[in-house]
């Protein structure tokens, strides 16, 4: 009896581990509910131009802005695919969420085409370089698809 007393003080940490290990296995989990994550905010572009033109209106020597920008597409998403593979033939299905509609994998916000600046500054090289760089970080794009010109004196 002694010695059970001794083995069962030697190893108490590593059974009181499996013993709390087991009881948490036993415990009854959480049911997925199924329904789909909330949507993210829509994309607003009018908005969005809005606070591009209202920023890039306070770059120095800039003046007054006005923007316009062209979208590859709003909202890309792509939907989880079931592959099956029989033999020489693969088949990809859409798999359908507890609601039948398409499950997303993944979703990408707006891509953008192209813009045009026309800035009361915009004759200035300096100026043209600074607003085609802030355009550039904030939409994604090249310095190639942003042009910048003099906005004219009877807008």
């Amino acid at each position: 009896m002694k010695e059970l007393a001794k083995r069962l003080k030697e190893y108490r940490y590593p059974a009181l581990i499996l013993a709390l290990g087991l009881i948490l296995m036993l415990l009854p989990g959480r049911e997925k509910t199924g329904k789909p994550a909330a949507p993210a905010a829509e994309f607003d572009l009018a908005a969005f131009t809005r606070e591009t033109e209202n920023l890039l209106s306070r770059v120095r020597g800039a003046g007054e802005v006005r923007v316009l920008m062209t979208l590859e597409y709003l909202d890309g998403r792509e939907y989880l695919q079931d592959l099956r593979e029989t033999g020489d033939t693969r088949e990809t299905e859409t798999v359908l969420g507890s609601d039948r509609a398409p499950v997303v994998s993944r979703r990408q916000g707006p891509v953008f085409r192209g813009a045009v600046v026309l800035a009361e500054g915009g004759g200035s090289p300096r100026v043209a370089l600074e607003l085609k760089e802030a355009l550039s970080s904030l939409t994604g794009l090249g310095m190639d698809r942003i042009t910048v010109m003099q906005l004219s004196e009877n807008h």
